[in-house]
Parts: C-alpha cells; sequence; structure tokens
C-alpha cells in the first residue's frame, strides 16, 4: 500500500502538469505525452505542475531531413532543430526544467555603490546559458548513438558492364555517422548479347561495390568507391560452344538524392559513373573479340532502405 500511495503522489503532479498544457503535438517516433510527463517529473518532482509548457510541437522538415522543436515555456518561445526528434522531446523536458531553476534564482542585493553606466548594463537572461548546457546534456546521451546502420533493396539501369543497356538488381549494406559512413553492396546483372556476323556471346555479372560515403546534407549521399564484377559468358553460332568467366575493376563515384526519409525508411535516387580499369574481352578464336567491356559506365538505382536502432 506504501509503494502505490508513493507511485500515486509521483503521478499527480505530471497529471496536474499536463491537464493545462494547451499544445502537445509530436510524431509518434519522438515519443509519447506519457515520456515527455515521467521526465518532467523525475527532473522536476512536486513542482512539475509550474514548470508545465503551454506549447509542445515538434514538427518534421522533409526538404531538410531534421525535426524542430517549438516550446512555450515561462513566457518565452524556444526552437530548436536537430535530425533526431528523440533528443528534441528531451531537450523539451531539460529546457523546461532549467526555466524554473531559472525563476528561483534570487536577483542581485542592491548595492548603495555608484555605479557605472557600463557596470549597469544589464546581463544576458538567466536562462540563456541554462537553455544551452540543458539542451547540449540533452544531445550527449546520444551522441554515441549517432552512428546507424540500413539495409537498402534497389532495382535500376547499367550501362557498360555486360552489352547493351541491362538491368541492375542491388542488396546493400551501409553504416552512416551524423557525416560520414561506409557502405558494401551486391549486385546482378542480367544477361545481355553482343553478336558479330552470327556468332553470339551472352554476358551475365555479378558485382561487389564498396565505398566511403560522405553526408553533407541530410537528403544527400556522396561516395567513391569500387566496383568489382565477375562478368560470365557463353558463346553460341560456333563449333564448340564455351563458357568462360573474367573479372572487371572499375573505381567509381556515386551521387544519390533522398526525397523521402524518416526515423526508419527512406527512399534514395542514385546516379553512379565508373571507370574501368581491368577491361576484359570475350572472343570467338580465330575470329573476333565478341565484346569488350568499354571504359566508361554508369549505373542507375532507385532504392528503399530500413534504418536502424
Amino acid at each position: 500500500m506504501a509503494l502505490a500511495a508513493s507511485a500515486l503522489l509521483a503521478w499527480l503532479p505530471a497529471e496536474r502538469c499536463f491537464a493545462q498544457t494547451a499544445t502537445f503535438d509530436v510524431p509518434p517516433e519522438c515519443g509519447d505525452e506519457l515520456a515527455f510527463r515521467s521526465e518532467l517529473v523525475r527532473l522536476t518532482g512536486n513542482d512539475a505542475a509550474r514548470a508545465r509548457p503551454s506549447r509542445l510541437r515538434i514538427t518534421h522538415e522533409a526538404e531538410r531531413g531534421t525535426y524542430r522543436l517549438t516550446l512555450d515555456v515561462g513566457g518565452r518561445t524556444r526552437e530548436l532543430e536537430h535530425a533526431d526528434c528523440r533528443v528534441l522531446l528531451r531537450s523539451a523536458a531539460v529546457i523546461a526544467a532549467a526555466s524554473l531553476k531559472a525563476e528561483a534564482v534570487p536577483a542581485p542585493a542592491a548595492v548603495s555603490t555608484p555605479v557605472t553606466p557600463r557596470a549597469a548594463a544589464a546581463p544576458a537572461p538567466a536562462t540563456a546559458p541554462l537553455e544551452r548546457d540543458a539542451t547540449q546534456r540533452a544531445e550527449h546521451g546520444t551522441r554515441d548513438r549517432e552512428w546507424r546502420g540500413n539495409v537498402a533493396a534497389g532495382v535500376g539501369l547499367a550501362a557498360g558492364v555486360v552489352p547493351d543497356v541491362t538491368a541492375a538488381f542491388e542488396v546493400r549494406g551501409e553504416v552512416l555517422g551524423e557525416l560520414a559512413g561506409a557502405s558494401l553492396g551486391v549486385r546482378y546483372f542480367p544477361t545481355r548479347s553482343a553478336a558479330v556476323e552470327g556468332r553470339r556471346a551472352d554476358v551475365w555479372g555479378v558485382g561487389l561495390r564498396g565505398a566511403a560515403v560522405v553526408r553533407p546534407v541530410p537528403a544527400l549521399n556522396l561516395s567513391l568507391g569500387l566496383d568489382a564484377d565477375r562478368l560470365s559468358g557463353r558463346g553460341s553460332g560456333v563449333t564448340k560452344p564455351e563458357r568462360d568467366s573474367a573479372w572487371t575493376l572499375a573505381p567509381s563515384a556515386e551521387l544519390a538524392i533522398i526525397p523521402i526519409r524518416n526515423r526508419h525508411l527512406s527512399l534514395e535516387v542514385a546516379a553512379e559513373g565508373r571507370l574501368a580499369l581491368v577491361r576484359p574481352v570475350f572472343v570467338v578464336t580465330g575470329f573476333q573479340d565478341l565484346y569488350r567491356v568499354p571504359s566508361w559506365g554508369m549505373v542507375l538505382v532507385l532504392r528503399g532502405a530500413w534504418h536502424f536502432p
């Protein structure tokens, strides 16, 4: 019974605090009102009712890939922006608590000593450093978790790998921090044919791409990598059709635009250019070359990604 009574007493301030809150508008992925109430009670105890915000709103800035917090508390409006909206919700609770503590800071005692005009200049508001430090502390708890992984699947078109233009299918894994990361992908290029005077080579490929990734802005990824593709071919229209395989190596650069993104899902439109340094040739002995990998190639991919944790 004593434990139940204690829990009830701890709950009541949070209920009173939010019974008078005008607005609590937060996307589901950021957290809920119950989590915010609990955090505010933890920070302020029975003073949670005094620290209540009159408005707490978090909106998703889709074009920038960030979230914006608008908070009315202590007669002032604060606005913050961050890529992780869970950080913003924790920051809102810490700022509300800091505003309450700022109200408790006693005014400086009056002194009879004359002051010069320079000394009489008003100091910066007490809440500003408290607010800044509080937000930094709230963000510090997630800095070690800034690195996130994602897995993606994509489909597109490729030229300069197998003969002609072919489809390209991709599965990719990626680890990204706030500004940079790395990726590793597997690709499949279906069969295309090259024919000369009735003789034909059917060529398909499977490849790997490893790359270093840079994120200058949330909606844009740049990567530099190396493509290693194993091309396999089968001749037809010859006396003894044979199969053969060879590797091609090509440094590559990719630009990926991310028009849609939230906490766990994103859509990417990517364009890659590649320069083949190793260019295998498929030939018919005693006849001529049927297909040689071009020096330049490109891959266009539309991919969807799932982000974790």
